[in-house]
């Protein structure tokens, strides 16, 4: 099953750290996937983070790593970016859909939404006890524990 990490988490979130370049390719390294969250801003530069553009980066960092990223477009300029510039990389919108298709045709579900074996699972950790969740029918998740969702889903005590 695959594991995505959630803004570059392993062990919980951890706000501070989330989407940091150097905290993607530590979760990289360890053999996950990543969802990063990325703003274009008006002088048309590339910036990591959740609320707002925080970690400047540029393309070539996106293309180094563009086989593990799953890249959560957080505005328009982002989005069109992404379209017009890179559109073999795997990149979507959402807000709060139930689903959406990322631009490699996956589905991309909502936390609590139903499980898809065409699909991502986000933060199943919110809904474990609350909805009857069968993760092992989803094509993957994108968690903040991907350390601990390995072990249970795949038997891996740790990554190299």
């Amino acid at each position: 099953m695959l594991i995505i990490s959630h803004r570059g988490n392993l062990n919980g979130p951890h706000s501070s750290e989330e989407n940091a370049p150097d905290v993607v390719d530590e979760v990289l390294d360890k053999g996950f996937s990543c969802e990063v969250d990325v703003w274009v801003t008006p002088q048309r530069e590339l910036k990591l983070g959740h609320d707002k553009g925080e970690y400047l980066v540029d393309a070539g960092w996106f293309s180094a790593r563009a086989s593990k990223l799953w890249i959560h477009c957080k505005n328009m300029a982002a989005l069109e970016y992404f379209c017009n510039s890179h559109p073999n990389f795997n990149f979507f919108w959402h807000q709060e859909d139930d689903h959406v298709l990322t631009s490699h045709g996956v589905i991309w579900s909502y936390p609590g939404q139903p499980v898809s074996s065409k699909g991502i699972v986000v933060l199943p950790e919110l809904n474990m006890k609350s909805l009857d969740l069968d993760l092992t029918k989803a094509l993957g998740i994108c968690t903040d524990f991907p350390l601990k969702f390995d072990q249970e889903l795949n038997g891996s005590s740790l990554r190299p």
